[in-house]
C-alpha cells in the first residue's frame, strides 16, 4: 500500500511540526484559559456593580427619597468607571463600550404595569426586563415596597465582542509567534540530527570500502549509543562473512582440484593405447571412487547450504527420545563395523526443534565419535534438563581429541578432527571419510534452532561435543 501524501520522512521536518504542534496544544489551551478567565471576571465585576445599584435603588424607593435626589444619585451610579487597575490581569473596565452611539451600556429603572415607571439609561431596545436577551444583557432585579420591580442592568454583547476580538489578537499573535519560532526550531533539529548526520557519513564510507572503519560510540549521545554498537556488530559480522565467504570458496576451489587433476590425469593414461585391460579397469575405478568423494562433497555443501537458509525461528515442542533412538539405530551398523560400543542415558525430553533437522545433527555427531574412537572403545551420548528448561544432548568418544590450536575454528567450514586444511578431498590433509563440513552443517542448524553447540575435553582423553536446545518454553539464543 503506498504512504499517504502527507507523509513527511525527513526527521528535521517531523521534529519542527512536532515543536509546533506542541506549542499548539500548549498555547490553546492556555488561551481558552484565558478567555473564560476574562469572560467570568468581567460577568463577576458587572455583576457586583448591578448588586450595588439595585441596592441603592432599593433603599432610595424604601425610604422614598425625592424624584431629584434618587435621579441625581442613579445617574451617578450609572457613569462608565474610569480606573484602569481595578482588577488584574485583565482590568475589566477596559472592557466596557463607550458611549459613542448615544445608547447608554448600562442602565437602571422601576418597571411596573407592564411600563418603565421610572428609568435611567433606557432606550427604546429594553423593553421588559424579565424578556431580555440573556446573551445581550446582564439584569439585576428586586421586589419594590409597593410590588413593582427594581431592576438595574446592562449591556454585554459589545464587552463581549470586544473579548472575542482580544481572543482573537492572542491567536493570531500565537500563530505568528510560532511561524517566528519555525527557524528556531530548525536549528535546533539540526542540532539535536548532528549525531545521526555524523553515522550516515561513516556508514557511506564503510558501504565505499573502507570495511575497518568503526563508530565511535564513546563519544555518542546516550540514545544512540546503543545503536552505534549494534551498527559495530553488524559491521564485524559482514566482514566476518566476507572474510568466510572469500576463504570457504578458495577451500572449494582447493577441494576440488586436487580431484579433479587427478581424473584428468588417469582419463589421459587411460587413453594409452598400451595401457592393460586390468589397468584400465583399475583407473576407471579409481576415478568412480574419486567422483563418489566428489559428489558425497557436492551432497554435503548442499546441506550446509540448506542448513544456513534456515531461518533462526521458534519450533514447536517434540519429543526426544524418538529423535535420539533413531539416530542410535543409524549409526549402528557403523558401529558394528568398527567394533565400537554406543550407550545412551535418556529420559522422555521435551524440546523445541525440527525432529528432521535434530536427527542430521546427532547422526553427524556420532558418526564423528565412532570414527574417532579406537576399536573395542565406547561412545556415550546422554540428554537431560537444565535450568530454565533447556535441554543438552552430550556425545563423548575415546578418541585423541582435537588440537588446541583447531578448537577456535572447529565449526568453520573444511575443519574436521583437528586437522589443519590441506591436501585431499575432505581437507584434512589426508583422504578420509569425512569432508570437513559436518560439524559446520551442525552448527547452521542450531543457529537456526536458537541453541549452540559446543566443544569440551575431560581429562585429556576424547571429546566432548554437547548441544543446547530451547526447552518448552523460548529461551534466549546461547
Amino acid at each position: 500500500m503506498a504512504d499517504p501524501w502527507f507523509t513527511i520522512r525527513s526527521i528535521r521536518w517531523q521534529m519542527v511540526i512536532l515543536f509546533i504542534l506542541i506549542a499548539f496544544s500548549v498555547g490553546i489551551p492556555l488561551r481558552l484559559s484565558n478567555y473564560r478567565f476574562m469572560r467570568e471576571r468581567l460577568l463577576d465585576d458587572l455583576d457586583n456593580r448591578l448588586s450595588r445599584r439595585l441596592n441603592v435603588l432599593a433603599e432610595l424607593t424604601r425610604q422614598s427619597a425625592t424624584p431629584e435626589m434618587t435621579q441625581a444619585i442613579m445617574e451617578g451610579l450609572l457613569v462608565t468607571p474610569t480606573d484602569r487597575g481595578a482588577l488584574a490581569p485583565y482590568p475589566v473596565s477596559l472592557l466596557i463600550p463607550k458611549n459613542e452611539s448615544g445608547i447608554s451600556p448600562e442602565f437602571a429603572g422601576v418597571w411596573r404595569d407592564n411600563c418603565w415607571v421610572k428609568g435611567w439609561g433606557i432606550d427604546d431596545g429594553i423593553g421588559d426586563p424579565a424578556l431580555l436577551p440573556p446573551d445581550e444583557f446582564r439584569v439585576h432585579s428586586a421586589t419594590g415596597p409597593h410590588g413593582e420591580s427594581l431592576v438595574a442592568g446592562s449591556r454585554i454583547s459589545g464587552a463581549l465582542l470586544e473579548l472575542h476580538q482580544l481572543t482573537l489578537i492572542y491567536f493570531f499573535t500565537m500563530v505568528a509567534g510560532a511561524l517566528i519560532l519555525t527557524p528556531l526550531a530548525m536549528v535546533i533539529a539540526n542540532f539535536a540530527m548532528r549525531p545521526v548526520r555524523d553515522i550516515s557519513r561513516i556508514a557511506q564510507r564503510i558501504a565505499r570500502g573502507e570495511t575497518r572503519l568503526r563508530l565511535e560510540t564513546d563519544t555518542m549521545v546516550t540514545e544512540l549509543r546503543s545503536m552505534g554498537g549494534a551498527l559495530n556488530e553488524m559491521i564485524d559480522r559482514l566482514e566476518g562473512q566476507v572474510v568466510a565467504q572469500a576463504s570457504f570458496t578458495a577451500d572449494i576451489s582447493h577441494e576440488l582440484g586436487n580431484p579433479i587433476n587427478t581424473i584428468l590425469l588417469q582419463a589421459q593414461m587411460a587413453c594409452d593405447p598400451d595401457v592393460s585391460p586390468d589397468e584400465l579397469r583399475s583407473t576407471l575405478r579409481s576415478c568412480g571412487e574419486t567422483a563418489g568423494r566428489m559428489n558425497r562433497l557436492r551432497e554435503s555443501l548442499l546441506q550446509l547450504a540448506r542448513a544456513d537458509a534456515i531461518a533462526p525461528s521458534e519450533f514447536a515442542p517434540i519429543d526426544l527420545e524418538p529423535v535420539l533412538e533413531e539416530a542410535l539405530g543409524s549409526v549402528r551398523d557403523l558401529a558394528k563395523a568398527r567394533r565400537v560400543q554406543v550407550e545412551c542415558q535418556t529420559s522422555s525430553l521435551e524440546a523445541r526443534g525440527d525432529s528432521d533437522l535434530l536427527h542430521q545433527v546427532l547422526v553427524n555427531l556420532l558418526t564423528n565419535a565412532i570414527r574417532h574412537s579406537p576399536s573395542g572403545g565406547t561412545v556415550r551420548m546422554e540428554a537431560r534438563s537444565i535450568a530454565n528448561g533447556t535441554v543438552t544432548v552430550a556425545v563423548q568418544d575415546e578418541g585423541p581429541g582435537i588440537d588446541p590450536e583447531q578448537i577456535p575454528h572447529l565449526f568453520g567450514r573444511f575443519r574436521s578432527g583437528g586437522k589443519k586444511p590441506g591436501r585431499g578431498i575432505d581437507g584434512h590433509g589426508q583422504e578420509t571419510e569425512g569432508n570437513g563440513l559436518g560439524l559446520a552443517i551442525c552448527h547452521s542448524i542450531l543457529v537456526a534452532h536458537r541453541g549452540s553447540i559446543s566443544y569440551r575435553q575431560e581429562n585429556k582423553t576424547g571429546a566432548i561435543f554437547e548441544i543446547r536446545l530451547p526447552g518448552q518454553r523460548p529461551q534466549t539464543p546461547f
